[in-house]
């Protein structure tokens, strides 16, 4: 279910990169600022609210009502939704990895599940691609245009796993029949004990932690690597076309390696990081690789771009 949601971003992205003719017709155009606004907006402002709940049908169902739009402003509502039921998803699955993992091998299972955003962004974009040019196609009577059939595609398998998890994803280890009665004790035992070592610890009111000078350095760091995030999973289609001039069978291709690079680093820094119980330096270091490399992008333009004028041409 997480790998089929996360394909929405470049889907997103390719909509509003060439917004389908039912939007020209109307003579306005999508603005994909105003759309990525409006997203984070909601995606950013309501997961307090919502208590990190994760709900399984909102993102799919949202995704999928895409293709109804006719007009900018209610693509925008539906931007706005779908960063609305999402706003909850992430913090919740942090959440409930702590139901099911002690402190030891977190880092293991947070990467593996954060490992679905890159190889949704691998198998999305040919994918995306080839449905978006299709053109009309009727299946069971209802007729689409590709585009259309894009968001369907991705949000009705969501919608049906979602289902499934609904009512098959155990809440916690005690309530595991798949598990041994010798399991569900040891797994419970280890994590109330840690559960109550931090309670022992003293606990701010958030009020305090408002205030807090090393609450306040972690969310800044947090901020701008959610911002140099989003900005390449939104735009990173659109950076490779207008700089490279690229068709959109070669932008579907060359989306494929940054992930391929990602999954690797997320995966050995999990590993190491809960091999050694060092968990600073390998958050700080890849942090920082990330910053320079991205920095050093404008000024690698002229050399990638020969690179990908002669791989296209092969």
């Amino acid at each position: 279910m997480v790998v089929i949601t996360g394909m929405h971003d470049w889907s997103v992205n390719r909509f509003v990169s060439t917004p389908p003719p039912v939007t020209r017709q109307t003579g306005a155009e999508v603005q994909i600022t105003d759309a990525v606004q409006w997203s984070v907006l909601s995606e950013t402002t309501f997961p307090l609210l919502l208590n990190t709940q994760i709900n399984p049908f909102g993102p799919a169902l949202a995704s999928a009502s895409t293709a109804l739009v006719k007009t900018p402003m209610q693509f925008y509502v539906v931007r706005f939704l779908l960063g609305l039921a999402e706003a909850g998803f992430f913090p919740g699955i942090v959440v409930y990895l702590t139901h099911w993992f002690p402190s030891r091998e977190r880092a293991r299972a947070l990467s593996l599940f954060l490992v679905a955003t890159p190889v949704a962004q691998m198998l999305g974009p040919k994918i995306t691609g080839a449905l978006a040019t299709s053109g009309a196609t009727s299946v069971l009577g209802v007729t689409l245009q590709g585009w259309q059939w894009v968001f369907v595609a991705w949000g009705l398998p969501a919608t049906i796993l979602g289902v499934v998890v609904f009512f098959f994803l155990t809440d916690r280890p005690r309530l595991a029949t798949w598990l041994t009665p010798a399991e569900r004790d040891a797994l419970e035992g280890e994590l109330a004990r840690e559960k109550a070592a931090a309670v022992a610890k003293h606990r701010m009111k958030f009020s305090e932690a408002l205030r807090n000078p090393k609450v306040l350095l972690l969310v800044t760091a947090y901020f701008f690597v959610v911002a140099g995030n989003y900005g390449l999973e939104f735009f990173l289609p659109s950076i490779l076309k207008a700089w490279y001039s690229l068709k959109t069978s070669d932008i579907t291709t060359f989306m494929i390696f940054p992930p391929i690079i990602a999954i690797g680093g997320q995966l050995f820094v999990g590993w190491n990081s809960d091999r050694t119980g060092e968990r600073r330096w390998h958050a700080a270091t890849a942090m920082i690789l990330g910053e320079k490399l991205t920095n050093r992008a404008p000024t690698s333009r002229k050399t990638v771009g020969q690179v990908f004028s002669t791989m296209c041409r092969q």
